[in-house]
């Protein structure tokens, strides 16, 4: 693959977050105004900088084995500014309550480095947020974000408790700056914060140049599909979902709504079924009244589905077959 193209395919994946994230500002969080790949302009005036270099300074202190600002020569307030990109802006009651939001949509994690890596950056990525909404908004409050589908549990810890040494090192500086890190290992999480609270309002949405809303209207159209089963299969290949417990959640909920006709129902239970058409060694459902499952190949009866039980024997290979099993629905 050439630059240009590994270039543009990176373009397109930070697009459909920061698109996805745009939406949720605009629809969820209510904000009138939203901008996406905000900069600051060349003509404006950095207010307060003295007091943006003492934050720098304090920082620094705070965070000494990351090098925010530098590994050898301090980086000047002027050029840490200027490098300044916050991926989607949100501004609600005319910039009473601003929201500045960094989208890293990596399927593998953040990818910056090792975990001292990847806590640096979203710490330089928040403050520098919150030091352009100081210096160009004059404001000293704001919630500050940064949202990421994926980030390991190894680093998760780290990153979780730098962001809340950062948001008490300049409260106690005297600024009302909210940091919040949204992504799978946070409460409440990636899923149930952004992306399912935006598919919630789905067909309420008819403005045609939001991407994501437009991906996911495309979905409905040629597969007949819930918001939900999209929600389950988009989360479920961004975050990371084995594919056990990806099966297991999506049969449950349809075998509670009902929505698996006789016949569905009898093809899961057909092992000839299930070999051909899923990839599966055994029968996906197994009634208990009626056959008795294979031992340890399913898990545990759910009192929800009685008298059915789940196999539990799902590999990676089972995961586009499933998925497409379930555009039939």
């Amino acid at each position: 693959m050439s630059r240009r193209n590994k270039l543009n395919s990176h373009n397109m994946k930070i697009e459909i977050g920061e698109s996805l994230v745009y939406t949720w500002l605009r629809h969820v969080k209510k904000c009138q105004m939203v901008q996406m790949n905000w900069t600051p302009s060349d003509l404006w005036t950095l207010k307060h900088e003295s007091d943006l270099d003492q934050i720098m300074k304090a920082v620094d202190l705070l965070f000494p084995n990351y090098a925010i600002f530098g590994h050898k020569t301090k980086m000047p307030l002027e050029q840490f500014i200027a490098h300044a990109e916050i991926d989607v802006m949100g501004s609600l009651d005319l910039g009473n309550a601003i929201f500045a939001v960094d989208v890293a949509f990596h399927e593998n994690g953040l990818g910056y480095g090792g975990t001292a890596e990847n806590a640096a950056r979203v710490i330089k990525k928040c403050l520098r947020a919150a030091m352009c909404i100081y210096g160009y908004f004059d404001k000293k409050d704001a919630e500050v974000i940064f949202v990421s589908p994926k980030i390991h549990k190894k680093d998760w810890p780290i990153i979780e408790q730098n962001v809340r040494d950062l948001e008490l090192e300049l409260k106690n500086m005297g600024y009302g700056f909210v940091f919040k890190v949204i992504c799978d290992q946070s409460t409440p999480d990636f899923q149930s914060e952004i992306l399912d609270q935006v598919l919630r309002e789905i067909n309420s949405i008819a403005d045609t140049n939001e991407l994501f809303v437009r991906s996911v209207q495309l979905l409905h159209m040629f597969y007949n599909c819930s918001s939900k089963q999209v929600a389950s299969s988009i989360t479920n290949n961004v975050s990371g979902t084995k594919i056990g417990q990806y099966a297991r959640q999506t049969l449950t909920d349809l075998l509670q709504s009902k929505k698996l006709t006789p016949a569905d129902i009898s093809n899961l239970e057909d092992s000839v079924f299930c070999k051909n058409t899923l990839g599966m060694n055994y029968p996906v459902l197994v009634d208990v009244n009626k056959n008795t499952p294979e031992e340890g190949r399913y898990y545990k009866p759910d009192s929800f589905i009685y008298p059915y039980v789940i196999c539990n024997d799902w590999y990676e290979r089972n995961r586009s077959k499933f998925d497409a099993w379930l555009t039939t629905i």
